[in-house]
Parts: C-alpha cells; sequence; structure tokens
C-alpha cells in the first residue's frame, strides 16, 4: 500500500479520533495554537501531534512543552 495523506480533516470528525494502522497521516488545521492544543487533550492517542509553523516566536517552544503527544494517556 501506497503511504495516503488526508489533507483538511475535521477535527470533530470520526476519522479525526480513529487509529489507523497503515502508512496514512490525517492533517488536521487549526486556527490558533489553542485550538490546536484543545485537540490534542481531547485526543486518546499520545503519539499524533506535529507543528508547522512559519513564523517565529513562542509557538514551537510551547507546543514543545505543553503539547499532550508522546506522552502516556490513562
Amino acid at each position: 500500500m501506497k503511504p495516503t495523506i488526508l489533507d483538511g480533516v475535521p477535527a470533530s470528525s470520526e476519522l479525526a479520533d480513529t487509529e489507523i494502522f497503515g502508512p496514512v497521516l490525517s492533517l488536521i488545521h487549526a486556527r490558533d495554537m489553542d485550538e490546536a492544543m484543545a485537540f490534542l487533550e481531547r485526543s486518546p492517542y499520545g503519539n499524533q501531534a506535529s507543528l508547522f509553523n512559519i513564523q517565529r516566536g513562542g509557538a514551537r517552544g510551547r507546543f514543545r512543552y505543553e503539547a499532550p503527544a508522546g506522552k502516556h494517556r490513562h
């Protein structure tokens, strides 16, 4: 199976909350850092986050230290 990128997945969709096994990347766009962090906090999966930011500023640092990704979830 070739890798698949699903762009513009709504954060409220079932697909956003489904763990897909395979070479699939779902892109969920956020208007701002608060919206992105809220989505991550709702997610039961701890391995699904990355940040693309073309502007300089504190977004990268905030994401690095506050995003609940890669952490053990209960």
